[in-house]
């Protein structure tokens, strides 16, 4: 599964220019996507669909620094769809980011810690 979640190249190329921070640096990206999941939670309870378009963007991006490679493209698709003002596509696609995220998270955090930094 982690093959299908993460794009290892970035993964590894990561691992080479950040080094032995590297995994402090996935615990904190961790922690701060969960913090974002219930930001984004709220906001679609609220029905909030513009600054939830941002935390989708955010997301999005933060993911794909990270190598993750199907959380970007829900987040992105949820952020069309908060811009579109669809609300209905934008709850189905927050119904699934949980699952999307967990999954993303620890295959992220399974690929570093089978792949130490390397020189």
């Amino acid at each position: 599964m982690e093959q299908a979640e993460l794009d290892l190249e970035i993964v590894h190329q990561f691992l080479v220019d950040v080094g032995p921070a590297a995994k402090e640096l996935v615990c904190l990206f961790a922690d701060e996507t969960k913090a974002r999941l219930l930001l984004m939670d709220q906001l679609a309870s609220a029905r909030d669909w513009m600054t939830l378009a941002v935390e989708a963007h955010a997301l999005k991006g933060a993911s794909k620094t990270y190598g993750l490679v199907r959380l970007p493209e829900i987040a992105r698709l949820l952020e069309q769809a908060c811009r579109n003002n669809d609300g209905e596509s934008s709850l189905r696609i927050m119904g699934d980011l949980p699952d999307t995220t967990n999954d993303a998270l620890d295959a992220l955090v399974r690929e570093i810690q089978v792949r130490p930094f390397q020189d």
